[in-house]
């Protein structure tokens, strides 16, 4: 019996403004419709699995899917950063006739090995759209929504060191869309939407909270919204949690809307209507400025939270391709410019279904530097597809001070492939960056090999390689990490959390000199151990935080012009 998949139908494009070069400025508004089918076998695959897919496109292949589209709105978190450097990969995977859909896995140790290359395992059959969070040890929990059993949303954690798998319902059914993140408290938040009695607009947008590892559930009916855009948040430094979503200011169409959040101090405690923001205030003295279809969200260390997401010049009958990408920081309450698109497109280059040329943004805090990063996908009106479709790149931008500014747009991908034909493409879409970065940038993203999103009828079925790809942060005044010959690999604290006293590990390449830096959360220096001489191979030094508050810390450990960190908490 074939296994019927939620999917949003895109929104139907057409030129509204040419001129003689055929480009567009605009285009009609026609809101995006929910549909409830199963999309027909189309043209045989041109790859075979597990061949090592031919791309020019950065990273390492660690899966594979003829399902391409991994999101509706909001990318999310489809990787995590375990507190040991290791990287975890979820994603969707079906056959060539795009069902059964199953949630797939890989693994990514902080050396950069993969556990099961080119494939992953499967680890939850007849499912979809799964998304990720790590807590403060070294278990990993996602959720999911069945297709099997009435769409019930699933809540799963495991653990690779302890062998332990665990999987729980969480008390709705007809719902999709779930986003998930994992407090200090080790407490699951579940944001998700139930569908409307005729899968149409609006949306119902739902949040589900647990105490006792997902047994039971506290649900609440947040919003009713026209963009699957909601994600959910936690602080890795103290016990607050947001839930950040897309609320419309008009009813009727999914692509004006400003952005609201709702704040808990504490894991347990939510005021939906009192406590809830409105950071942007949209439609204000004719202000045509709206919020599209994605956002992302990361508090960074300081317990500050940072809200990413993209917007366009809209009407009541049109919407403008020039798209912008935002930023909001809680404490000052600023809005500042990440980046901006070009204002018109080319007539029959569509970026495809739930997509704008700057979409699917990821957010991310580095250790330490409280440096902030953003990835996200962009499309070039000079590189799309034979069939109608553009291309997509990744790209990157930081910001030093809290993103008041924001570097240049970088390509970090830079596989360009104009005028492609199905199984020949580059289209580099749908990247998901884990919240958390280290010495690099943790991104997990699908290599279109046909642009255009397939369960949108977009393209044409091919099978695409699961790229996971390290990209180095940013350096202040030292070379940058990727230039230097590999001399230290910082394995884990343990334990982690700990009361007063936690082993470092780590292992050397070579025999050198080796100087262990602890800094609190606010980046103060607390001690500094020296070891000199040490031979290679593996080793270990003790760390006694008898004399100091429980708290956040980093391990920064130096070693022939190498650094690795790592994050500790110190629990009393």
């Amino acid at each position: 019996m074939q296994t019927l998949i939620l999917i949003l139908t895109a929104a139907i494009l057409f030129p509204c403004q040419t001129d003689g070069n055929n480009l567009i400025s605009y285009q009609k508004l026609d809101n995006p419709k929910l549909i409830f089918e199963t999309i027909p076998d189309r043209e045989s695959p041109v790859y075979q699995a597990g061949s090592g897919v031919i791309t020019s496109s950065p990273g390492d292949t660690v899966g594979w899917t003829y399902y391409d589209y991994q999101c509706n709105g909001s990318t999310g978190q489809r990787i995590v950063l375990d507190e040991i450097g290791g990287s975890h990969v979820f994603w969707v995977r079906t056959g060539s006739n795009l069902y059964p859909p199953g949630i797939w896995y890989n693994h990514i140790d902080s050396l950069g090995n993969v556990l099961w290359p080119y494939e992953g395992i499967p680890i939850v059959e007849n499912a979809g759209f799964p998304q990720a969070a790590a807590d403060t040890e070294d278990y990993v929990g996602f959720s999911y929504k069945s297709t099997s059993i009435l769409n019930n949303l699933w809540y799963s954690y495991f653990s690779l060191q302890h062998n332990i798998f665990r999987s729980f319902q969480t008390g709705i059914d007809s719902a999709f869309n779930p986003y998930i993140s994992i407090d200090n408290n080790r407490y699951p938040h579940i944001v998700c939407y139930k569908y409307s009695p005729n899968y149409e607009f609006p949306l119902n947008l739902y949040y589900m909270g647990a105490t006792d590892d997902g047994n039971l559930w506290t649900i609440h009916n947040i919003d009713k919204v026209e963009s699957p855009s909601a994600i959910v948040t936690s602080s890795p430094v103290s016990r607050k949690t947001a839930v950040v979503f897309a609320h419309p200011t008009t009813g009727g169409y999914s692509w004006r809307n400003d952005v609201h959040y709702v704040e808990t101090p504490d894991g347990l405690n939510w005021d939906w209507i009192n406590d809830r923001i409105n950071i942007t205030e949209y439609g204000q003295n004719n202000d045509s400025l709206f919020a599209c279809v994605d956002l992302d969200a990361v508090y960074d260390f300081n317990d500050n939270l940072h809200i990413i997401w993209n917007a366009h010049w809209a009407t009541d009958q049109v919407i403008y391709y020039k798209t912008f990408l935002f930023h909001y920081d809680s404490q000052s309450g600023i809005i500042s410019e990440v980046s901006s698109s070009d204002s018109v497109w080319i007539s029959g280059c569509n970026p495809g279904a739930w997509n704008r040329p700057i979409c699917k943004m990821s957010i991310g805090i580095q250790y330490e530097s409280n440096n902030l990063y953003t990835v996200y996908t962009r499309f070039d009106t000079s590189d799309c597809s034979a069939g109608g479709y553009a291309n997509g790149d990744l790209y990157m931008q930081y910001s030093l001070d809290g993103g008041s500014s924001w570097s240049a747009p970088e390509n970090i991908t830079n596989s360009l492939t104009p005028n492609c034909v199905p199984g020949d493409c580059d289209s580099d879409h749908w990247p998901s960056m884990a919240e958390h970065i280290d010495d690099y940038l943790h991104i997990f993203y699908v290599n279109d090999k046909d642009a255009g999103g397939i369960p949108q009828t977009e393209g044409t079925v091919t099978l695409n390689p699961m790229l996971y790809l390290a990209y180095p942060a940013v350096t202040t005044g030292k070379k940058d990490k990727a230039e230097l010959p590999f001399t230290i690999n910082l394995l884990r604290a343990y334990p982690n959390p700990f009361n007063a006293r936690a082993t470092i590990e780590f292992d050397l390449a070579a025999p050198c000199d080796v100087e262990l830096t602890i800094y609190d959360i606010t980046g103060a220096k607390v001690e500094t151990i020296r070891r000199p001489g040490l031979k290679a191979g593996r080793h270990s030094i003790l760390w006694d935080g008898d004399g100091v508050a429980s708290g956040v810390y980093f391990a920064r450990m130096e070693a022939g012009g190498y650094s690795q960190s790592i994050k500790m908490v110190l629990l009393k």
